[in-house]
């Protein structure tokens, strides 16, 4: 009998989470278990890398995500990462690859969702930001923010109603 994924079950506890205290609360234990699988060089990668970032040294601080990902390919979250690092110097585009790369591998990652849909607002790509938010709000109903920015984007999708 296969064993049970903690990971899946705490996406799921999130989904039905009866407040937001315990989706917060279900959202960090998912984040632990993602990263619990991480090799130890993989994670001084993502040192290396949040220190270059800090520095806004934008090229070494992508060098190291992509040498984690060349360690570890199978980890979602560190494409993720990636993504991050890609967005803040600018480079929405593979930024979104990044991230359709973690969310095909991880579709549970609210984080990942999040960060797609503020990106493709910033492109002022409103549709495909709502579609993003939406299945961010589908995975945890209590996102801190969700709904407002949900109904922001909406209106900046199909203008000022009549």
């Amino acid at each position: 009998m296969p064993k049970p994924d903690p990971l899946a079950k705490a996406e799921a506890e999130l989904k039905q989470a009866p407040g937001v205290a315990e989706a917060r609360s279900l959202e960090a234990q998912a984040e632990n278990l993602r990263q619990s699988h991480l090799q130890a060089m993989v994670r001084l990668l993502g040192a290396q890398a949040e220190s270059a970032l800090s520095h806004h040294d934008f090229r070494a601080a992508e060098q190291a995500a992509s040498d984690a990902i060349v360690l570890q390919p199978d980890q979602p979250i560190l494409r993720r990462e990636r993504a991050r690092i890609r967005a803040a110097a600018g480079d929405f585009q593979d930024a979104i690859a990044d991230l359709g790369v973690a969310v095909q591998g991880d579709a549970g990652d609210v984080v990942a969702w999040q960060m797609l849909a503020d990106i493709e607002a910033q492109r002022h790509d409103y549709r495909a930001a709502v579609a993003a938010l939406d299945q961010a709000l589908t995975l945890d109903p209590h996102l801190q923010g969700g709904e407002a920015l949900r109904r922001k984007l909406v209106l900046l999708r199909d203008g000022q109603p009549a």
